[in-house]
C-alpha cells in the first residue's frame, strides 16, 4: 500500500501531488522495494509530484520513520502498516494490486487511482523441478488449490496478512512467471541499477 503519515492530512493520491508541489523538496518517501520505488519515480515523471527519496536498512526503521513524521510517505505491504492503517495513524491512497483488499475496501487500486497498472507487486508460488512428472505436478496444484481455498486457512493465513490468495494451473503461472520476468526487465532498465 502506499501510505501517508496521517499528520500530512492527506486522503488521496491528487492531494499527495499537490502538496508535494507547494512544499518541493521537502516530503520524502521510502519503499520497500526496489519496483516499488520505480513506481513512484514514474509517478513524479508522470505528474511532476517533488518526493525525495530515503533509502533505509530494514522495514523497522523505514515505519519508524513514517509514523514520526521524518519520512511521510510510504510504499510497503499492507501486513507492515496494517495497524497503523486500522488505528488511522497513516492513511492508505493506493493498493498494489488490480482489485481491492478486502481488509481495506476503501483503498483505490493503482488501476483506479493513477489509470495506469504496475506490474511490480510480490509474489509467492509452488514451483518443481522441471522434469517433474505432470501427474504429479497436478496433484500438487490440486492439493495446493485445495488448501488455498479451503475458508478458515485462506482468511487466517492469507487475506488476514493482507495477501490476494490465487490457485492457478501450472500453465497460468507459468505464463505470469514469463510476463512478470519481462516487465522486471523493464522495472530494472528504468531504476538505472546495473546487473553485479
Amino acid at each position: 500500500a502506499l501510505v501517508v503519515s496521517a499528520a500530512l492530512d492527506v486522503k488521496t493520491l491528487p492531494e499527495l501531488i499537490a502538496l508535494s508541489k507547494a512544499k518541493p523538496g521537502t516530503l520524502s518517501y521510502s519503499t520497500a522495494a526496489v519496483p516499488l520505488g520505480v513506481f513512484i519515480e514514474r509517478l513524479k515523471r508522470d505528474t511532476g509530484a517533488d518526493l525525495v527519496r530515503v533509502p533505509f536498512r530494514g522495514g523497522g526503521e523505514a515505519v519508524t520513520a513514517l509514523l514520526n513524521g521524518s519520512t511521510p510517505v510510504g510504499f510497503y505491504g499492507i501486513a507492515n502498516v496494517r495497524a497503523q492503517l486500522e488505528s488511522g495513524t497513516v492513511v492508505g491512497l493506493l493498493i498494489d494490486s488490480d482489485k481491492r483488499s478486502p481488509l481495506f475496501p476503501d483503498i483505490p487500486t493503482i488501476p483506479e487511482g493513477t489509470g495506469k497498472s504496475f506490474a511490480g507487486r510480490s509474489y509467492f508460488g509452488l514451483l518443481a523441478p522441471a522434469r517433474t512428472p505432470r501427474p504429479i505436478v497436478l496433484r500438487l496444484q490440486q492439493e495446493t488449490a485445495r488448501i488455498v481455498n479451503e475458508p478458515g486457512f485462506r482468511q487466517r493465513n492469507l487475506i488476514e496478512r493482507g495477501l490476494e490468495p490465487v490457485a492457478s494451473t501450472p500453465e497460468e503461472f507459468a505464463r505470469f512467471i514469463r510476463d512478470d520476468r519481462a516487465a522486471s526487465e523493464q522495472i530494472v532498465k528504468e531504476s538505472g541499477l546495473q546487473p553485479q
